[in-house]
């Protein structure tokens, strides 16, 4: 039997990219299509003529196509969420005193084997305008007194018992508080393992990096193995902060905050919001796209994320004309 992975998302609570030990349930009704998912919203704001331009469908963003086997839309069938249905549902949104998200590193993180937490943080404050900081690590998992298991060689952790002791370190001054492991995770006895799981309107997330190295699974680890490791890592902690803002999984364009039913779909996703979400994300957190994109293109060009810095300076230049 071939186990696929999932990315469940639910109001309160998040299990992101997992492998379950039954198949998932093919979804009764097919995907909703590109243009009720991108619909204009009646969400009464004052856009500048350069917010106007960015959350425009102009050139550079991809129409999702119909889904092939396997993949997420093709067995989950997700309502679109337009400005308006973002606009309306209840989200834990950024205040002047509730800025900041943090990042808590829980057990090591070898060198050469993780993510640079300083790039996660950097990678962060870009994305989403916001302050980010990093934690001190919290080294040993018997101080949170969390339950472990093994799994064909693989020791694990309970993703609920992380959440539960991460929710009492949450800082005042937090938009949210994100735990990162590189210890694989689990959120229950049947699944197999879990990328991550969060609840947002607590503020409070795990995720695993454990997987993203291809040595996980068995691959030989190429020259490209830390810049492979560490766009995973961006994708799926900016996904997951995205889900904190309330914005659900994307079903018009390719975007970072489709869908993913495993890690290969997790690689063929860009690194940039569409339109929709990009709009979504600014009615949370206010911010000039011009200068966002500016500073996210000199990010992707000092990292190696070559194509990305392209697109991104393309949509840069768009917005000036």
């Amino acid at each position: 039997m071939r186990i696929r992975g999932l990315c469940l998302t639910a109001t309160l609570l998040v299990a992101d990219c997992t492998d379950r030990s039954e198949p998932a349930p093919k979804p009764a009704t097919p995907p909703p299509t590109v243009a009720r998912a991108a619909e204009p919203a009646r969400v009464e704001e004052t856009l500048t003529p350069e917010e106007r331009r960015a959350f425009e469908a102009q050139p550079g963003f991809e129409a999702l196509a119909e889904p092939k086997a396997g993949e997420w839309r093709e067995r989950f069938s997700e309502p679109p969420q337009s400005l308006a249905d973002f606009e309306r549902a209840a989200r834990v949104v950024p205040t002047p005193g509730r800025r900041t998200i943090f990042i808590q590193p829980l057990g090591d993180f070898p060198r050469g084997r993780s993510p640079p937490m300083e790039r996660l943080v950097e990678y962060v404050q870009l994305f989403f305008g916001l302050e980010a900081k990093v934690l001190p690590t919290v080294a040993n998992s018997a101080v949170l007194h969390v339950r472990t298991r093994t799994r064909n060689g693989v020791l694990q952790v309970l993703s609920g018992d992380l959440l539960n002791a991460l929710r009492s370190k949450v800082p005042p001054t937090a938009y949210g508080l994100v735990g990162v492991t590189m210890s694989d995770l689990f959120p229950a006895s049947s699944w197999n393992y879990v990328f991550g799981e969060a609840s947002f309107n607590e503020r409070v997330g795990v995720y695993s990096f454990a997987r993203y190295d291809p040595q996980f699974h068995g691959e030989p680890r190429r020259a490209n193995a830390d810049q492979l490791m560490l766009a995973r890592s961006l994708k799926v902690m900016s996904h997951e902060i995205g889900h904190m803002f309330g914005i659900a999984h994307c079903t018009a364009y390719r975007c970072l905050m489709n869908g993913s039913n495993s890690l290969e779909e997790t690689d063929r996703a860009p690194m940039h919001l569409c339109p929709v979400c990009l709009h979504k994300l600014h009615l949370a957190a206010r911010f000039s796209p011009k200068a966002r994109y500016t500073a996210l293109a000199e990010f992707y060009r000092a990292h190696g994320f070559t194509a990305e810095a392209r697109w991104v300076d393309e949509r840069t230049r768009r917005l000036a004309d």
